[in-house]
């Protein structure tokens, strides 16, 4: 909360840059009054006001965003999020959650209309999509790939693709591979946010091995940070390849439920942009096991420490584990998977010793990767205070 005593003979003397800067710390509330002051103070609080527009899965959300960004300040417009009411923090109140069947259309019609409108705004250059996460059956599961499919056959039609620097594509349903006119969105991106979100046990695999890499390819010059998730591991069925994909400006990489072996090519894809990464975020990635529990090629204690030799310039690193219990830090980590036929992929917990594994050298060496990038950290911020 920003503290700030108004009156008319500041203004005038106060350059707009000045105020700009001001209004930009100020909470939306706060600059809804200051805009009813008076002319000035109006025409300097509105693009703050409407720099950023979130909607709702509810009618009466995408309905008003749709009101907003085809009037007057859609000229100030520079990042929309669509956020369906189920996931997470939600924007609108407890009227606005959606009601099932007529309504889901209403907002699909709402939305295809806004991306229509998207060209016309001059600033926009985020775009995020924030589907259902709770999808996992029948009528609904329908439903909510006819609006996933809605958008991005809007997004396709559009007759000049969006200069979009960031894209956010959460809780995306991997059950198609008909994305080919998305390309155009995905070039000259610089941060990219794909989560894959699992239904059922049954994903497109079309989408892993040809459709999600094709993607991630678009933004090859230009994209510094990648975040790549799944609810469930990706790595054997459905598998997907990392191996080949080059971002000569990549510096951020957050990955989650991806496997590291020699098929998906995740250790090799790492080391490949040592020279620019500087933030790195695996979380609960698991090493494949060979099936009936053999002992992989590379354990951790060994990617560990090729990435603590490798990644020079790495100066932050997140690694989230999962316990057997589902907490965090237990004795039966969730470093490794393996594929049980009647099930499926699986997480196992850690090998006994006695079948070569070895959890404790596992912990160690990753306790030794978090404290060499921690001194990497401090010397880099030794090195610019001296600078």
């Amino acid at each position: 909360m920003v503290d700030i005593v108004f009156c008319h003979s500041m203004e005038p003397r106060l350059p707009p840059e000045l105020w700009l800067r001001t209004l930009a710390l100020m909470p939306r509330a706060d600059l809804l009054s200051l805009r009813a002051v008076d002319k000035a103070l109006h025409a300097l609080a509105t693009p703050a006001i409407f720099r950023e527009l979130k909607c709702t899965s509810a009618a009466r959300s995408t309905a008003a965003l749709r009101a907003l960004i085809g009037s007057s300040v859609g000229e100030h417009v520079e990042k929309i999020e669509y956020r369906d009411w189920h996931a997470g923090k939600r924007v609108g109140r407890i009227s606005d959650v959606p009601t099932y069947y007529d309504e889901q259309i209403t907002v699909r019609e709402d939305l295809v209309a806004i991306i229509a409108l998207l060209p016309a705004l001059p600033a926009l250059h985020s775009l995020a999509f924030v589907f259902d996460p709770t999808v996992n059956f029948g009528n609904i599961l329908r439903g909510h790939l006819a609006l996933q499919g809605n958008v991005f056959a809007a997004l396709a039609a559009l007759p000049s693709p969006l200069s979009l620097r960031t894209l956010v594509l959460d809780n995306l349903l991997p059950y198609t591979d008909d994305y080919p006119a998305l390309l155009a969105i995905f070039r000259g991106l610089q941060d990219l946010t794909v989560t894959c979100h699992h239904a059922n046990w049954n994903p497109a695999n079309a989408f892993y091995s040809i459709t999600l890499p094709t993607l991630l390819r678009a933004p090859a010059d230009t994209l510094t940070s990648l975040s790549l998730r799944s609810t469930r591991d990706i790595g054997f069925p459905p598998g997907i390849s990392l191996s080949g994909l080059r971002y000569p400006r990549l510096t951020h990489l957050s990955l989650e439920c991806i496997v590291f072996d020699e098929n998906t090519g995740v250790e090799e894809f790492i080391l490949t942009h040592a020279a620019t990464l500087t933030s790195l975020s695996l979380n609960y990635c698991r090493i494949a096991r060979p099936e009936r529990g053999g002992i992989p090629g590379r354990p951790w204690v060994v990617v560990y420490g090729a990435l603590s030799a490798g990644l020079d310039n790495l100066r932050h690193l997140k690694v989230e584990e999962e316990s057997l219990d589902g907490g965090q830090g237990g004795d039966y980590v969730l470093r490794y998977a393996m594929t049980v036929r009647s099930w499926g992929p699986q997480s196992t917990a850690n090998w006994h010793a006695s079948s070569g594994g070895d959890k404790v050298a596992d912990a160690a060496a990753l306790e030794a990767f978090s404290a060499v990038v921690l001194r990497r950290r401090l010397e880099w911020a030794h090195s610019s205070i001296r600078v």
